[in-house]
């Protein structure tokens, strides 16, 4: 097999379609960041050939070869595992050693869907919390939330309804209808 005598350069994007193909979301294709970090590692240690590498990763070396040429498909879960298992680390530290993912080092990644749930925590007790965790569970389905949560808005339409008829027919008094008496001498 070939020895690879550079580092894999190129990250292509890999595009996703989703939501019945009215959204694109790109992100970085993982097979050609772990070339380039499998890369890296190979320099940082020395490892002077594609089979010592191949040893220290836990890989055969047509396996490493093989995944270190970019016009190949890329690799499976399996290699990783191997890589990380070899390297006594989890595939988030293993990618925080590109310099694409480590800049997120010390820094909270958050997500749209975060600040909905930081909401529904703000909001609830840890007791309420139990307590619709424990009927979402009973009803056994996402599906089955739903006639729960047109009941909840029916109830708190009808509740506001309610107030606002209490609300006009509540008299109000007037600043002028508050006199005060003056003393009798």
């Amino acid at each position: 097999m070939a020895e690879i005598k550079d580092r894999p350069t190129e990250i292509r994007t890999v595009e996703v379609r989703i939501r019945n193909d009215r959204e694109v979301h790109a992100g970085a294709d993982l097979d050609d960041v772990l070339r380039q970090i499998v890369w890296d590692l190979k320099v940082a240690h020395e490892w002077e050939f594609t089979a010592e590498a191949a040893r220290q990763l836990g890989l055969k070396q047509q396996t490493l070869s093989l995944f270190l040429d970019e016009t190949l498909p890329g690799t499976s879960l399996q290699t990783l595992s191997r890589i990380c298992a070899a390297l006594r680390t989890t595939p988030v530290d293993l990618f925080r050693k590109h310099e694409r993912y480590g800049s997120l080092e010390g820094r909270e990644v958050r997500f749209a869907e975060d600040i909905v749930f930081d909401r529904f925590r703000a909001l609830l007790t840890v007791e309420q919390a139990r307590r619709l965790v424990t009927l979402l569970e009973r009803l056994g389905s996402k599906h089955a939330l739903a006639p729960v949560l047109d009941a909840a808005d029916a109830l708190l339409g009808a509740r506001s309804e309610a107030e606002s008829v209490t609300a006009e027919a509540t008299p109000r008094r007037s600043s002028r209808s508050r006199r005060t008496r003056k003393p009798v001498d």
